[in-house]
């Protein structure tokens, strides 16, 4: 059964938090939806759940916390849908049925400390193969489904998404990654997000990177980050020399709105036709939480108006529904996130919360996108760090430490 733990949270993490339940439907790959994928899954899980309610108990604790939550999110979503129904709402109301079902699902999944492990192994993989996916798209982008086809967004056919995607696997990763190698694996996952042209993915990064360096500077000599930048620098040169010297970088060319998106950097000024669409939707949305700030407008409010697109705020998306209860509800999910951390090093989990806090003002599809999802549920089920918790074992203590009276001794963790 161990095994069996194993291969379905691999299966959950190649799988969903690769993007690839979507893409291989959007690329005619396959007839199988998002939908039906998440529904296997519940049939993958059902052999688990059973003995783990049997035999571990203190594990389900924060499976009871995520599901609390999503229990509390459908009835404030059921509420806001019988004041103001709509086809859109209902439509809204499948969208968040379906994220916390997959949720509590992937809970089960990550329920032990060995299939977290087995599933961070499998998003490094992810991580990895889409850095090199990004690589192909800016020459080819004709051989993947892209929606643009100048901007990297490996199978998740957005961009934005997938700079996103790979800053929470960099987070994921960092506790199995090597230390001595750590700061390569950032640069590597550095290199995939700017191919994205994401600024929201790239100021992540940046900050997230910096995050998981402080939390771990106190254990982390100076030789090894040498060592990592040495390598890390190696990598990307050879990279460059090697696309330069075949030739590739003739395909790559920076329409105005890259070029707009490159000069952000340099001026800190958004002035593109996106930063303009952002800065338009979210006064809009903000106007429509003025006016009924205690009642909100109803479900899907900022999705049935005539803006092309809704708020690109997580924050603004659930105030605009939900009045002032929809400020809580993202913060809400993220202190079950946090009080799942590890009580040795909490790190990833400050990293990961910090990170989804800065990306919520990027983004309202926090809560249908899979990655994201994803991640909510494994950091909330403990996160990779809490296998580095059961490495402290009961051994047999030395005669003249007390071994006759059957004390236990801690072996630390190496």
């Amino acid at each position: 059964m161990r095994r069996y733990h194993q291969a379905v949270a691999v299966f959950v993490a190649l799988l969903f938090f690769s993007g690839a339940d979507l893409y291989l439907f959007l690329a005619d790959y396959t007839a199988v939806t998002p939908k039906n994928w998440v529904t296997l899954l519940g049939v993958l899980v059902a052999p688990l759940a059973i003995p783990q309610l049997y035999r571990q108990q203190t594990s389900m604790r924060p499976l009871l916390r995520l599901t609390i939550w999503s229990l509390g999110y459908m009835v404030i979503s059921l509420l806001w849908y019988a004041l103001w129904p709509s086809d859109g709402a209902v439509q809204e109301l499948r969208d968040r049925l379906l994220a916390v079902l997959f949720m509590c699902l992937a809970g089960l999944a990550f329920l032990s400390p060995e299939s977290r492990k087995a599933a961070g192994m499998a998003v490094i993989a992810v991580v990895l193969a889409t850095v090199v996916i990004n690589g192909l798209q800016l020459v080819n982008p004709d051989w993947f489904v892209m929606q643009v086809t100048t901007r990297s967004s490996g199978l998740y056919g957005n961009a934005n998404q997938c700079g996103a995607a790979l800053v929470i696997g960099m987070i994921i990763g960092t506790a199995i990654v090597p230390r001595r190698l750590r700061l390569g694996f950032f640069l590597l996952v550095g290199a995939g997000v700017v191919a994205t042209f994401s600024r929201s993915g790239i100021v992540g990064w940046l900050t997230t990177a910096a995050m998981l360096f402080v939390a771990d500077s106190i254990r982390t000599r100076a030789r090894e980050l040498v060592v990592a930048g040495f390598l890390g620098t190696v990598l990307l040169f050879g990279l460059v020399q090697g696309v330069t010297s075949m030739d590739l970088v003739d395909g790559v060319s920076l329409d105005n709105n890259l070029s707009d998106r490159v000069s952000f950097f340099r001026t800190f000024e958004a002035s593109d036709d996106a930063a303009l669409e952002r800065k338009d939707v979210a006064t809009r949305a903000w106007e429509m939480f003025l006016e009924r700030p205690l009642a909100g407008n109803g479900l899907a409010s900022t999705v049935l108006w005539t803006e092309r697109s809704s708020t690109h705020n997580m924050f603004l998306y659930l105030m605009a529904d939900h009045g002032l209860l929809g400020v809580v509800i993202l913060p809400a999910l993220l202190v079950c996130v946090f009080m799942g951390r590890p009580a040795a090093s909490t790190g990833p989990h400050w990293a990961f919360c910090g990170f989804t806090l800065l990306y919520a003002f990027f983004s309202h599809n926090l809560f249908t996108e899979r990655y994201q999802l994803f991640a909510f549920s494994f950091f909330a089920m403990g996160g990779i760090e809490a296998l580095a918790a059961r490495t402290l074992a009961y051994a047999p203590a030395p005669a003249d430490d007390g071994a006759a009276l059957g004390l236990p001794t801690v072996v630390r963790a190496r």
